[in-house]
């Protein structure tokens, strides 16, 4: 039977103490008598304490309990041991299920059973590895899966119980970079799932609410009328292109073959690699066309109402609570938050835009290089364009060329200066 064990990398974070300090706190070490293998020392006892008891450590909300077996002649410190030099403490803890009835019996003869209660645990073997440095904030945890059982929870339970000192150890997956660089150029999403969460704004987004309320502030007549019609003819243009986007994305989706049983895994990866990015772009194509009609809208809004009002000269400021007018007041407030939306949206149109562009090109530029030509080409034959020139013009050609293009950027510098 195949080994389907895994191994996961988790974070573990506290917050306000190095693991140093928590050794201290928690033992109740004097730091200028102890050296730091003794702290560490110190800090692998708890562990073990905790482990090695004469009942299995429990948690009733997982059900999962957690304990350090050894065999007969095994000693536990070969079995879960400190590296103190280094931090890290490794080696084998037992996990797994209680508080269930079950029956056991051999697999070759069912006449005689054993009533497993709900006292009783049934454990399997897995590999810890922790990585403690002392003056730090963030140590590591590699733990093993095994198919169809995990311990990492009642493990990250274990772990505030046995490390807390005020606040909470955090325990977060980490994957390394280098793979998430790799899922984002490599990876195929085959599903999403949505769920609730706080607000949370990316960068562009912070940055596009920055700009849009420095942009209310700088300019409190609000926007041009030149500028409007720029940012009409402008929206127009891309909004008519996204159109056609959407048509030819639906017709290449017809022209996608579904690959039957039969196909192979590249056949099937690249089919699907063909629909998600199809997904994904008729996605951003949508959004940024609804993007372009609010603001549309509001910049005919704009226009009609509003367009000549400068909230720095139109409007005064109260010198006392009586002399608040409450319809100035929202007038204003309308005002300012209608330009900061709609220069928001603007922005986050623009930025949907480049998004979907440079998506386009990575996706045109990693099937080019999945493209395999069925014939290899000699390098020695591969003629450059400045060999083609050299060969048509000689030299003196390239060169005279050459200079022509420098006296053209030249001249029309020259104009642009002329023209100021």
């Amino acid at each position: 039977m195949a080994d389907n064990s895994k191994l996961e990398i988790f974070k573990l974070i506290s917050k306000r103490y190095t693991f140093r300090e928590v050794a201290i706190s928690k033992c109740g070490l004097d730091e200028a008598q102890e050296n730091d293998n003794q702290i560490f020392n110190s800090l692998y006892g708890l562990f073990l304490q905790k482990l090695t008891q004469n009942e299995v450590w429990t948690n009733n909300r997982t059900k999962l309990g957690l304990v350090l077996f050894s065999s007969a002649g095994e000693n536990v410190n070969e079995v879960f041991k400190a590296h103190s030099d280094a931090c890290v403490i490794e080696g084998f803890i037992d996990g797994g299920p209680y508080d269930r009835i079950r029956r056991m019996a051999e697999k070759d003869d069912t006449t005689t059973t054993t009533l497993l209660d709900r006292n009783k645990i049934v454990t399997d073997r897995y590999y810890l590895y922790l990585y403690l440095p002392l003056n730090s904030y963030v140590g590591l945890m590699f733990l093993e899966r095994k198919k169809g059982q995990d311990i990492h929870t009642p493990m990250e339970l274990f772990l505030n119980e046995t490390l807390k000192v005020r606040n909470n150890i955090h325990v977060e997956r980490y994957i390394p970079q280098s793979i998430i660089e790799d899922f984002k150029d490599e990876g195929i999403i085959d599903s999403f799932t949505f769920s609730e969460r706080g607000f949370n704004l990316s960068v562009f987004q912070i940055v596009g609410c920055l700009l849009a309320g420095w942009f209310v502030y700088k300019n409190p007549s609000g926007v041009s009328d030149t500028t409007i019609d720029y940012l009409l003819s402008s929206l127009s243009i891309i909004t008519g292109f996204f159109f056609a986007v959407i048509l030819l994305s639906y017709d290449q989706f017809n022209k996608i073959e579904v690959p039957n049983s039969r196909a192979t895994e590249d056949e099937k990866i690249k089919a699907l690699k063909s629909i998600n990015f199809l997904k994904k772009y008729n996605a951003l194509s949508c959004y940024a066309i609804l993007l372009a009609i609010i603001v549309i809208f509001m910049l005919i809004g704009t226009l009609l109402f509003g367009q000549k009002t400068d909230i720095g000269k139109d409007f005064e400021k109260a010198s006392s609570l009586e002399d608040v007018a409450l319809f100035p007041t929202l007038c204003f407030y309308a005002l300012v938050v209608w330009r900061f939306l709609m220069i928001y949206f603007l922005l986050d149109f623009f930025i949907i835009t480049i998004y979907a562009i440079c998506s386009l090109f990575q996706f045109l530029n990693l099937q080019m290089l999945d493209l395999q030509l069925p014939f290899a080409v000699n390098a020695s034959h591969v003629t450059s364009e400045y060999q083609v020139y050299k060969h048509k013009y000689g030299k003196i050609g390239v060169f005279i060329v050459l200079l022509m293009g420098i006296l053209l950027l030249l001249f029309a510098t020259s104009l642009c200066f002329i023209y100021k």
